[in-house]
């Protein structure tokens, strides 16, 4: 570990000893310990830098845009503003320094210069943050394009999370998408690593509902959870949170609360009273899906939550592939189970045979293509955004007759033993095997010929998969 914060280690060697920490507590304590010493800052000759202009600023430092004449590279240049913060602003390169994500921006170089100014230099994403994006986006389809950067900021904070790291200042703002599609995640100022004291001093009182709030309480009110408004200890449940809070902004086009009040005092004084306002009533015609994984992370209690960001990250990855979610109950007519509930006996399975070939003629192309027109819109803008949309999707598409789904059907009629399975298996067979090659057809035919609905038709295509794949599995 010496030979790694003395940057000794080859790349394999450095690969192997993040291996080991990641199953090793003990050695991850250890180093984490390390880490949170005072960072022993080095002085930087100014003159390896040529100075551009300043591209923003914050509580804590402001960022400018620097070319490093060493390496031949522009690069963010982060400056700290004032020596009473300069523990702090060395802790958030600490943190941000072993954070190695492709979604968490990489730090190049920390240190001072000769008058003591610390500083440290960063990847520059040339781009535009979540925040801006979303001004420019006034539809909720059109938001719903940048679910797969929300994605991956969930995927980044999962890896920060498994690192011991909460963010705790997720919000648009710290959202980067770059200018090839990249999501990036910064401003890691306000982390903290999990079970360490803190002590929070020095930042200026902010007036902005957008800016970190003064004292012990920190954070951006809009995206703050119950106890981190409280000042109470936290954990990455309080990140969970504010992913959530970040997708209700997307899907409403505004941050929770901000119907209500854009007062700094008064959103937190509404984030310790109440939920915000639903999204069933702000926005009805999110997906369903959607909508209930935002409700569970942004839970009132920590313990209804998800319990860090991989599992909201895993149920995203579900809604995104069209598959059932974990977190939700559904109901039989979600389902379409309750058919199958309604006939109890064995005798009364020729009628679910006719239900599934009732079904059949249901998920017939055309029907498929102008099912649930409230959500396709809302799919059609998240497909969208989605490189190679067909050649992603249609793998996950694939029929849920196999066979081993048609020998489950086939021993299940075939134990009720009467007269009429033979007959009754027949029409099964033919029925799906016709709806599995209407399914391929359609399939094919709206990727040979993309229309600006595909994402939609490919998701009500889902739908219907996911729906015969439900029924299938009552026989089980």
């Amino acid at each position: 570990m010496l030979t790694r914060e003395a940057s000794a280690l080859s790349d394999a060697e450095a690969d192997a000893l993040d291996a080991h920490l990641a199953g090793c507590e003990t050695c991850f304590a250890l180093m984490r310990e390390r880490m949170s010493t005072p960072l022993q800052l080095r002085p930087v000759d100014p003159e390896n830098f040529e100075i551009g202009e300043t591209i923003a600023s914050g509580g804590m430092g402001k960022i400018i845009r620097a070319f490093d004449r060493r390496l031949g590279r522009t690069v963010a240049l982060k400056e700290v503003l004032s020596s009473n913060l300069r523990a702090r602003f060395e802790r958030e390169a600490m943190i941000t320094a072993r954070l190695q994500h492709p979604a968490i921006v990489p730090i190049y170089e920390a240190g001072t210069w000769p008058d003591g100014t610390a500083f440290y230099t960063m990847r520059l994403v040339p781009g535009e943050t979540l925040a801006e994006a979303l001004e420019r986006r006034p539809t909720l389809a059109a938001r719903l394009e940048l679910l797969p950067h929300v994605i991956a900021v969930t995927e980044a904070l999962a890896y920060a999370h498994s690192r011991g790291v909460i963010h705790r200042d997720l919000k648009p703002q710290n959202v980067l998408i770059g200018e090839f599609g990249e999501t990036v995640v910064i401003d890691w100022g306000l982390a903290k690593e999990r079970d360490s004291v803190e002590v929070v001093a020095g930042f200026a009182e902010a007036s902005s509902p957008l800016l970190t709030k003064a004292g012990s309480v920190v954070g951006t009110p809009c995206f703050m959870a119950p106890e981190q408004a409280r000042g109470e200890e936290i954990d990455e449940r309080a990140d969970v949170f504010a992913l959530g809070a970040l997708l209700y902004n997307v899907i409403v086009g505004a941050p929770p609360y901000w119907d209500r009040s854009q007062d700094s005092q008064q959103l937190i004084d509404d984030v310790l009273a109440r939920p915000p306002t639903p999204l069933a009533q702000l926005a009805p015609g999110a997906p369903a899906d959607l909508r209930a994984i935002v409700e569970h992370a942004m839970a009132r209690a920590p313990a209804e939550r998800f319990s860090n960001a991989g599992a909201i990250a895993d149920e995203l990855h579900r809604f995104a592939n069209g598959q059932l979610l974990l977190s939700r109950e559904y109901g039989m007519r979600d389902l379409l189970g309750r058919w199958v509930r309604k006939y109890k006996t064995f005798g009364a399975l020729g009628a679910v045979a006719f239900v599934a070939l009732a079904i059949v003629g249901v998920v017939a192309v055309r029907n498929m293509l102008r099912a649930r027109a409230a959500e396709r819109a809302a799919a059609t803008a998240f497909s969208r955004g989605q490189q190679q949309l067909c050649a992603t999707s249609i793998p996950r598409l694939a029929s849920p007759w196999s066979e081993e789904a048609r020998a489950l059907v086939h021993r299940k009629f075939e134990n009720t033993q009467l007269s009429y399975v033979p007959q009754t298996i027949e029409r099964v067979d033919a029925g799906f095997a016709r709806w599995s090659a209407d399914l391929d057809a359609a399939k094919q035919r709206i990727c040979e010929r993309p229309t600006p609905e595909l994402a939609a038709q490919l998701d009500c295509l889902a739908d219907r998969t996911r729906e015969a794949r439900a029924l299938i599995s009552q026989f089980h």
